[in-house]
């Protein structure tokens, strides 16, 4: 008799199935929040590395200065021909060069002043806006790269631009 009050009793058939429909409901309803985290997760990586290849393309520039008394290179194509840069970057979000052609402005006017942009709407699910991530040789990167400070330039540097 002492056998029978310490054996447990075994799960049935309908207790085995409810707690598999619990999981699969579990399950079902997880699975899309993974996703759109693992998603938002792949997109803010391709922004930084966007972000790394504006980078790159202002060291190319400033060398291009460097070496050709302060011009500035008509296109970024030009870095590759002048060999400061092996090949252009390409935006990993984008399906084409995103900073050559309008992507890339300077002001003849404005001495110093260039703008690097990955043109168009690439980032806009890494609530980047339209033409961003950019590099500006004034404010420098925006948005601001992890753990850069936002800085505003000093009035004595500031200059309007003409247009």
């Amino acid at each position: 008799m002492a056998e029978k009050a310490n054996k447990k009793p075994e799960p049935n058939m309908v207790e085995l199935g409810s707690i598999v429909f619990i999981l699969a409901v579990l399950f079902a309803v997880l699975l899309p929040a993974w996703e759109m985290v693992s998603h938002r997760a792949r997109e803010q990586a391709r922004l930084l590395q966007c972000q790394q290849n504006l980078q790159i393309l202002k060291m190319g520039v400033e060398t291009f200065r460097q070496t050709h008394q302060g011009r500035f290179p008509a296109r970024l194509e030009d870095l590759v021909v002048e060999e400061v840069l092996d090949e252009m970057p390409k935006c990993p979000s984008s399906e084409k060069q995103s900073y050559t052609g309008k992507g890339y402005q300077y002001k003849p006017g404005d001495p110093g002043r260039y703008t690097i942009m990955c043109f168009g709407n690439a980032h806009g699910d890494a609530d980047a806006g339209v033409n961003e991530p950019y590099y500006d040789s004034l404010y420098g990167i925006k948005p601001p790269l992890k753990g850069e400070s936002v800085s505003s330039p000093s009035p004595s540097t500031a200059s309007p631009t003409p247009d």
